[in-house]
Formats: C-alpha cells, structure tokens, sequence
C-alpha cells in the first residue's frame, strides 16, 4: 500500500504476490487430482475469491481496492488449478494459466492509473475524486480498457480467460457431481458467477468514482488537473495495447506462452484452441447474467453498504475484524501461555520433542498399514558379517556408551569424536572416500570447537541425572534407534513400494550424461546442484552470522578495557 505505485505494478501484478500461485502450479503435476487438492485448493479459492471481491468494493482508497482485487484474482488463479479430476488432472490449468497473463496486464495498467491519478489529483481517497474524464481524457480511456478487462467484457483479454473460467466451473462441477452426488453442478459455477460480479462491480467503482460523476470541491484536491505527460502514461499505453492484442489475437500468447507451459505440466496436454467468438454458449449466458446483476447491485451500493454497517454495529462479533482484533490484543497472553509450554528453556526438551516427532513419522504408517512387529523387517535379512566389521561395530558401541555414562565432559567429547571417527572408516570399508573425507573434516572441526566451548565451563556434570529421567532419555532413544533401522533396512531391501529407487538412474547415467566417474560427486554437483547450492548459502550465511558474534563481542571487550 505503501510502495510507490510502479513498484505496486510491479510486485502486486507480476512477481512478489504470485509466487504462490506459480508455487501450486509448479506442484500441478504432483499434487493434482485428488479430491484433498480439489477441496483444499480450489475451496480455499472460491471463498477467498468471493470476500476479497466484496472486501474490494468496499474500499475508498484506489490502491486498497486494487489491493483488495489483487486478492480476489489471485483467488480466481488458485481456484482453476485446484480444478483438477483423476480423469481430467489439468481440467482448469488452462484456464489459470491465460488469466495469470492477463491478470499482469490489466493490473498493472490500473496501478500506473492509480500513481497517475495520485501524482496529479494529490489524492487517492475515491470520494474526493470524480468527473476526472474532462480533465483526464488520455488516461480515461486507459483506465476503462483495464477495468472492462479485469471485469471480462469482450474483446479484451479478460473475456476470454473468464470465459475459460466460466467453462472449467461447469465441467468440474458436473465431473464432481457425478462422482460424489449432490448439487455441485450448480455450486461451482454459482460461486463462478458471484466471483464474476464482484469483479465487475468493483471495476465499475474505480471507473466511476475516479472519472464519472462530480467531484466535490475538497480543499486538498487541486482544481486544475490534467493529464500526466507522455513519459508516465506510456507504459500504461503499452500495457493496454497488450490487453487488445490479447484479446484480438489470443493465438499469439497461447501458442508462445501458455501452450508451452500448459504441456509442460499437463500429462497428455490437448492442443488448445482459443478464439473470442465460440456461439451462444452456456460461459457466454454466465457473462450476461454477471453483468446483469454486477450492474443491478452497483445501482444499489449506497443501500448495501448502509445494511451492512447497521449490521456490524449491532453484531459486531459476526465481523471477521472483530475477531481479528481481539486476536491481535490478546496476542500477548497467548503467545506467553503457548511459550511456556512449547519453549520450557532445556535444549533437551527440544531434542525430545524433535525425536518423538520423528518416531511418529515413521511408525504412523506401520500402524495405518497394519503391519505387524514382525512384518517391520524383510524376510531373509542377513546379519552376516566380517571380522573386522564385527570389531568396527564393537569399538563404535564402546564409544557411544562412553560419551553417555562418562561423567565429565573432556572425555565424554573425546568418546563422541572416536565414535564420529569410526564411522569414517565405515564409509571407507563401504567404499565411500569421499564421505570418509568429509565425515573426518567434520568431526576434526566438531572436537575443536567443543574443546573450545568446554574451557569455560566446569569440567564435571553438576549433579547426577535422576533414574527417572534417564529411563525416558533411554526409552526415546531405543525407540528412535529401533524405527530408524526398521526404516533404513527396509529401504535398502526395496520394501518401500510403490515407490521405485532412483540408484540405478544415477549409476547408469552418470557417466553418460555428465563424463563423471564419482557417482557420488555427480548427484552432488549436477543432479542435486540447487540443493548443494542452498546447502553452500545456508553455510556461508552461518559463517557470516558467527563472524559477526565474534566482531561484536570483541567490540565489547575493547569497550569495556577503555571504560
């Protein structure tokens, strides 16, 4: 609300506010028809695309009600990519796909209206303004291209992908209907339409507030406006020259922009075929009836509002910013209560919370499944090992015991450092150098830098642990042990269906699509190098985050040397 309106164009149309929404279609592919990604997502769209509509209509303020409508259209998008069948995976993703272009174009061009008409009527309060289509010709007309876009009138670009909306509405509806029963086939395209009708009559609002109708003579709006120069109306212009294009010639951006993706993410993807004329259709008879009740509604907006004030003022629990605001005054108090219980102050807890969480993760399923204790492991396993494997795991187990019963804290870092150590050269036996490597990098630094840590600390535990307490440390940690290898035994036994292993990829293609002999180096490097990348920021962010822990504290020390 704040920002300047070019940077609003930008953020509010194209980039920042839709990187959730191209966030669902990435997971398109994945998530896709079931009916939790059908309620979830489009469910959480058809009523977020309704009260945000409404929400919008109710705003004074140019951008608020952008704002507002950036919601609602947003909601539009979620909405048709949640549209999706185990028949029919990609049903809306089409539709979401187009409207996202178009949403970029018209929205931006109202933003850049919104600076302009700020920039020269000093004003963005949509009740100061009006009659501005005198004063303001050139930008008029650029701001009623934009909002019949955004409302869906043709030939613009917003007609057709409300069109495309309007469609997807009634065949998922009828789809849904027909699998589960009951009167889907008329709620989808319902809340379709009401979706529709709010978006038109917010349109209207912006168009008639801003630039129909007369303006009152407020001492803070100038009376002698006119029209911005070339240089900021140019890129509205060129925004609504898309918007026309768009819609005269909607083969272009589909079959550069949106045929692409669309085939990219949908199995079995059809050829598209969008054209602004298809007959009297039934997404056609939805459009006359939104603009018929859109404009009916407008005409009642001052009763409308006047009801709806009346009634907050006598239910104001009923308002969701009733809630909200209590929400927020109480914050405090709840915040303090939850804390108190989620964050006690012992690492340990932590760590057990962290730990049981993780049991239930794994052992969930074995319960859902039905599996039996003995059905855990595989049939056949094979415990069989080589001397020096036996001796490698007896000296591993030594050194484990050591660093839990060693009562002081030199020795006990020495024991988990060997334990650390060993598993080198269990990765060395395994074959693995390069794990060993690094496994032997880690556990150097490990030890130096808890060496360091204990230095300022008593060497000796304080007081002993209560039987109690090191029962449940005992139990918890059996527990995470025993599910861990019933976990990795059946992993590697290829029990895990109907999931298949991803090894023999990478052992078969490493070589021939890389040239690398490292197997391991090459899923590293090539196959999983944005991961590795991450894990480089998340290391280099943490070096810096203790550089400047160490820089602050030394400024500290020579502070207080010179007090």
């Amino acid at each position: 609300m704040e920002a300047p309106t070019p940077v609003s164009a930008f953020l509010h149309s194209a980039t920042m506010v839709k990187a959730g929404v191209y966030l669902v279609a990435r997971m398109h592919p994945i998530l896709s028809g079931t009916p939790e990604w059908l309620i979830l997502v489009s469910g959480t769209g058809m009523i977020t695309m309704v009260m945000a509509g409404f929400l919008a209509f109710r705003q004074t303020d140019i951008k608020a009600i952008l704002a507002y409508s950036t919601i609602s259209q947003l909601a539009y998008l979620m909405t048709m990519y949640g549209y999706s069948t185990a028949e029919h995976p990609g049903l809306g993703f089409a539709a979401a796909t187009f409207h996202l272009l178009n949403h970029s174009t018209f929205k931006a061009t109202l933003f850049l209206v919104a600076g302009i008409v700020a920039h020269e009527a000093t004003t963005r309060d949509i009740r100061k303004l009006g009659g501005l289509r005198k004063e303001m010709p050139k930008t008029f007309i650029v701001a009623v291209i934009a909002a019949a876009s955004m409302a869906g009138v043709p030939p613009l670009n917003g007609f057709l992908s409300k069109e495309m909306f309007y469609e997807t509405s009634l065949e998922i509806g009828k789809l849904v209907s027909e699998t589960y029963g009951g009167p889907w086939a008329i709620v989808f395209p319902a809340v379709a339409v009401a979706g529709g009708v709010f978006t038109l009559m917010y349109s209207i609002k912006l168009v008639d507030g801003i630039f129909l109708g007369h303006r009152t003579h407020d001492h803070d709006v100038p009376h002698h406006i006119h029209d911005a120069p070339w240089v900021m109306l140019a890129p509205a212009v060129f925004l609504v020259g898309l918007i026309i294009f768009f819609g005269l010639y909607p083969k272009f951006p589909v079959d550069y922009l949106i045929q692409p993706a669309y085939s990219g993410l949908v199995p079995h993807a059809e050829q598209l075929h969008i054209k602004l004329w298809h007959g009297i259709t039934t997404p056609l008879l939805m459009t006359i009836a939104t603009f018929a009740i859109g404009i009916v509604l407008y005409k009642f907006y001052d009763s409308i509002a006047a009801w709806q004030n009346s009634f907050n003022a006598k239910l104001p629990w009923v308002s969701v910013n009733y809630w909200y605001d209590a929400t927020v005054n109480n914050a405090k108090g709840i915040a303090a209560k939850f804390g108190a219980v989620t964050q006690p102050g012992p690492i340990g807890m932590y760590i057990k919370a962290a730990m049981l969480f993780m049991i239930f993760l794994i052992l969930w399923p074995v319960y859902t499944q039905g599996i039996s204790l003995g059905g855990i492991f595989p049939e056949g396993l094979n415990f069989n090992s080589q001397p020096y494997e036996i001796v490698l795991y007896a000296l591993m187990i030594v050194a484990a015991l050591g660093a839990t019963i060693i009562p002081r804290y030199l020795p006990a870092v020495l024991s988990l450092s060997a334990l650390g150590f060993l598993v080198s050269l269990l990765y060395m036996y395994l074959k693995a150098p390069d794990l060993a490597m690094t496994q032997v990098c880690v556990e150097t630094l490990s030890t130096i830098i808890f060496i360091l840590a204990i230095i300022k600390i008593p060497q000796k535990f304080n007081e002993p642990m209560p039987a109690g307490k090191v029962m449940v440390n005992f139990l918890i940690s059996a527990v995470v042990t025993f599910a861990v290898f019933a976990l990795m035994v059946n992993a590697n036994a290829g029990m895990l269906a109907p999931f298949e292993s991803f090894s023999h990829y990478f052992m078969d293609k490493s070589l021939q699509m890389t040239g690398g002999l490292n197997v391991v180096n090459v899923i590293v490097v090539d196959f999983r190098g944005y991961d590795t990348i991450g894990e480089i920021s998340v290391l280099s962010l943490a070096a810096l985050g203790v550089y400047n822990l160490i820089l602050s504290r030394a400024g500290k020390a020579e502070g207080g040397e010179e007090e």
